[in-house]
């Protein structure tokens, strides 16, 4: 993760807050509005993980753009719920990305897992639905809003 999507990430101008043990926030201002977004990684640490996202007013100066800004605590006017990029559609854990392959692609190919990147790679080529949601709240087949 840290070696390609990390790079990536940085490259669409988002800034990487300060991580915990499960969750990376990253963060970008766009005109008037920041993009949201963090990795969450499966709490008992198996190799599972999904992209929750947000976007909300930016209220600061402009010389505070350049830096991080954290997620509001506040649900306040502007505030766009967005929701989670992931494999597929759904609630439970089973469409987390993850290195494990679906039923289907592990009959096509004889194999149980992906590479981990692989999995990460499944994550940047849907990051574009991502930026879609962010620009006008099209929701692809990898944008769970809940």
């Amino acid at each position: 993760m840290k070696l390609h999507f990390y790079p990536f990430a940085k490259e669409q101008g988002f800034v990487r807050g300060k991580a915990s043990s499960l969750i990376a926030p990253f963060s970008r201002v766009e005109g008037d509005m920041v993009h949201w977004f963090d990795l969450q990684w499966e709490k008992y640490l198996r190799p599972y993980f999904v992209v929750n996202f947000c976007e909300f007013p930016f209220e600061g100066t402009s010389a505070l753009k350049e830096q991080f800004v954290d997620k509001p605590e506040h649900r306040g006017e502007g505030y766009n719920y967005g929701g989670r990029l992931q494999r597929s559609r759904g609630g439970d854990l089973y469409h987390w990305f993850s290195n494990a392959k679906p039923l289907g692609k592990i009959l096509r190919s004889f194999s149980f897992t992906y590479t981990p990147e692989q999995a990460v790679g499944e994550l940047i080529d849907s990051f574009g639905e991502l930026e879609a949601w962010w620009e006008s709240k099209l929701e692809g087949p990898h944008i769970y809003i809940f």
